[in-house]
C-alpha cells in the first residue's frame, strides 16, 4: 500500500504540475473579467438562518 500512496502522490503532482500553466491565467483572465471569483461559491441557510 506504500507504493501505492507514492505513486499517487508522483501522478498528482505531475498533474498540478502540467496543469498549472493552463489554469492559473484561465483564473486569473476570469476573475479580471468578472470581477469576482472563478469558483461557484453558494449562500446556504443552515441553522438559526
Amino acid at each position: 500500500m506504500r507504493s501505492k500512496r507514492i505513486l499517487d502522490i508522483f501522478v498528482a503532482s505531475t498533474g498540478l504540475v502540467l496543469t498549472a500553466p493552463v489554469l492559473l491565467p484561465a483564473l486569473l483572465l476570469i476573475w479580471l473579467q468578472d470581477g469576482h471569483s472563478p469558483f461557484y461559491i453558494a449562500r446556504r441557510i443552515g441553522l438559526g438562518g
